[in-house]
């Protein structure tokens, strides 16, 4: 819990220096009020989320520490699931956290809209997964109590109200777990049934909005889009795998690639080293896991140094090849329960991919949740280094790990106070150019823009949106200038 402490203070304190940007600015204005007296029918399902996001962006000082409180859970939940609650495991997640991709960063962790929707989402999916393997494992042994019941009930018919890709994940891999409780225990589980019921219920909930039939028919001013636009829905779903899905959802997480890779290499030559070399049952066992360790320490240093190029076939192999190594990297795990939730983990990912390949457009923070997927399969591995690595070997990866831990977050510290630091004097000379009496006035572009999302008020909404959420007359005309 200390360390899960620490975490929230060093995360809060990235967060609170992250100013106000792009939808910020709408739901934390009237134009959000108004959404909500219209009852969010007209502008997505995602209620949960929305009133998620409606509540942060008014809370100040607050927001920050939630950010990192819901951060804290979701690595606290990656542990509890994968059963390694140690030093190892807190310190190589939490490093992790803080060496996201900028585009991933910027758009679920630090900025509140994403946040909202996409931690809240996976944070949802790994309660689940935890709830659908204590379910199966308990069996019929206990029949739980009503309100137990309804509480999961609720929880289930809320959660599926945050994000789309999330919902139709949700009621597939609830449907899977029912159907395994079903054969492995001969009934039913209660507990699976009220998930499954409440996945159902809160999923109708979702697509019934309004905004859902015009997003579907392709018709109206809605920005999203499913299903073919203008051309074949195959070429443009290749178009979404070898762009966003790949790159975004797998490909750019390149400190995570690397320490998957790694762990993998130490632990094939240690199981190597500790195998009887006569045994050919032991040799051949092994040989296809340290060939996958190799390969993908090669494809990993490959995406680090020179990554490949978005849009091309190459991202799609790459993506396919890590999945596969990844897979075929479990046989080197000696507990075959690590060896099925890292299949979990990599079947929910494709699960989650599946959706993506036919919306437009669709954006990194789409890939949170495949993210906290990726940290469950480091975790079963740095798992499975303790009792069979010296401890020299662990100690030697716990300083690495902290090291690198420390080095991102002090790069996004630094970064995050230049904006805060240009955001309050930008504000302070727009607050004294309107005062002295002028119609027309400027303000520059923050510094770090790839870090932020949509940092500067570009066009007449954003415009709109920026003056209301500062309190700034409408007929001030602003120029943003470099």
């Amino acid at each position: 819990m200390a360390i899960l402490g620490l975490f929230v203070v060093a995360f809060s304190l990235i967060a609170a220096r992250v100013p106000a940007t792009g939808d910020d600015w709408t739901w934390g204005s009237s134009i959000g009020m108004d959404r909500l007296k219209n009852g969010l029918v007209y502008y997505n399902g995602r209620y949960l989320g929305n009133l998620i996001v409606l509540l942060m962006t008014r809370l100040g000082w607050f927001t920050p520490i939630l950010q990192g409180l819901g951060f804290a859970l979701m690595i606290a939940l990656i542990l509890d699931i994968t059963r390694n609650r140690t030093i190892i495991g807190y310190v190589t997640i939490i490093s992790l956290v803080f060496l996201m991709p900028a585009p991933l960063w910027r758009e679920s962790a630090v900025w509140v809209p994403g946040y909202a929707n996409f931690a809240t989402g996976s944070i949802v999916i790994l309660v689940f997964i935890r709830c659908a393997l204590r379910a199966i494992a308990a069996g019929q042994a206990e029949r739980p109590h009503w309100i137990e019941l309804g509480l999961i009930f609720t929880l289930a018919v809320a959660s599926q109200l945050v994000s789309e890709h999330v919902t139709v994940y949700l009621l597939l891999a609830s449907f899977l777990a029912l159907a395994i409780g079903r054969i492995t225990q001969g009934n039913f589980n209660p507990r699976l049934l009220c998930w499954s019921a409440g996945f159902g219920v809160g999923a109708l909930l979702m697509f019934v909005s309004p905004e859902y039939r015009i997003i579907f028919s392709g018709s109206g001013t809605s920005y999203k889009r499913v299903g073919s636009q203008g051309g074949s829905l195959i070429a443009q779903s290749v178009d979404a795998l070898r762009n966003q899905v790949a790159t975004n959802g797998l490909l750019s997480n390149r400190a995570l690639i690397f320490t998957i890779a790694a762990l993998v290499v130490i632990i094939a030559i240690t199981r190597f080293a500790r195998s009887d070399r006569s045994a050919r049952s032991a040799l051949i066992f092994l040989l296809p896991a340290a060939i996958a360790a190799l390969v993908a320490l090669v494809v990993a240093l490959r995406m680090t140094l020179t990554p490949v190029e978005s849009g091309s076939t190459r991202t799609v192999v790459a993506m396919a090849t890590l999945l596969i190594l990844v897979l075929l990297a479990t046989y080197l795990l000696e507990r075959p329960s690590d060896r099925m939730i890292v299949a979990i983990a990599v079947a929910s990912m494709l699960i989650l991919y599946a959706p993506l390949l036919v919306v437009r457009p669709i954006s990194p923070r789409t890939f949170l949740p495949t993210y906290a997927l990726l940290l469950v399969i480091v975790s079963v591995f740095v798992s499975s280094l303790n009792g069979l690595v010296h401890a020299r070997t662990l100690n030697t990866w716990l300083v690495l790990t902290i090291s690198a831990g420390l080095i991102g977050w002090v790069h996004l510290f630094v970064i995050y106070s230049e904006v805060n630091g240009a955001s309050r004097e930008r504000n302070t000379s727009l607050r004294e150019q309107i005062d002295k009496g002028a119609s027309v006035v400027t303000m520059k572009r923050l510094p770090h823009g790839e870090w932020m999302k949509r940092p500067e008020p570009f066009g007449e909404k954003w415009m709109g949106a920026f003056k209301l959420y500062y309190d700034l007359p409408e007929g001030v005309s602003i120029s943003i200038t470099d």
